[in-house]
């Protein structure tokens, strides 16, 4: 990312124009704020080039380990043989992470993946985002980027604690079907479920605190002969401290 650029520019060269006029942002603004849950789905979030080429990375290049955890234990974690003779009850999640060390060689679609992952730790995204939400935020957490295949799933749970305000999941999983799960549930504190398929180059926001948990279904047995998995880059922006980093 050059230094030189203005935010706006910065912002033209990552989001689709379609979000970045005044009217638009107003629009999603007020649809945030009157959203029972503070929730706003954009699709087709990225410009095409910077979703397809990171896409080739993250589906094709990138390299993930398996992670298996627990509910209510402090050691959250194991090996998937503990977590299978774990009674269900116990079972948490189990998904894949992307490797620290993935895109070492840096080829072309790894340094469009990080230039992507630095511009949503940027200043510019965050401004964007405060826009969006009328939210003065602090420091966003470092980004995570997790895969998700057939029998993977992440039970009930909130992201409330540890300062998190607005979460944002951003899925690149182009050949993904309504058929294979993965879908994020989102329970408000009425009880009501709204259900989000995670399209293809479509981003979340939403406020941690506004609703009671979420969830993701299991992938089914339908995804089994994909080559690749359910893709998601994820973060949290944390409640300001009051002092904005120059």
């Amino acid at each position: 990312m050059n230094q030189s650029q203005s935010p706006q520019d910065i912002l033209s060269t990552y989001i689709s124009q379609k979000y970045l006029n005044s009217d638009a942002q107003l629009g999603l603004n007020s649809h945030f704020n009157n959203s029972s849950i503070g929730l706003l789905q954009l699709d087709n979030f990225l410009v095409s080039e910077v979703a397809e080429s990171s896409n080739q990375f993250l589906n094709g290049h990138a390299e993930y380990g398996a992670i298996y955890g627990y509910t209510g234990k402090k050691k959250s974690t194991a090996d998937k043989k503990k977590w299978l003779t774990a009674p269900e009850s116990e079972r948490f999640f189990c998904y894949e992470m992307l490797e620290a060390n993935s895109g070492s060689a840096l080829d072309v679609t790894a340094i469009s993946f990080l230039k992507l992952r630095h511009f949503l730790q940027s200043n510019a995204f965050q401004a964007f985002i405060e826009t969006l939400t009328t939210r003065d935020l602090g420091s966003v957490t470092p980004i995570r980027v997790h895969r998700m295949k057939t029998g993977h799933y992440l039970k009930t749970h909130s992201d409330r604690g540890n300062d998190r305000e607005i979460a944002f999941i951003l899925y690149l999983s182009p050949e993904w079907s309504a058929d294979f799960g993965g879908d994020l549930h989102i329970i408000d504190r009425d009880g009501n479920r709204t259900t989000y398929n995670p399209t293809y180059n479509k981003l979340l926001i939403f406020d941690v605190n506004q609703h009671k948990h979420h969830y993701i279904s299991e992938i089914t047995e339908q995804a089994a002969d994909l080559s690749t998995g359910r893709i998601s880059i994820n973060g949290w922006f944390l409640k300001s401290t009051g002092k904005h980093t120059p």
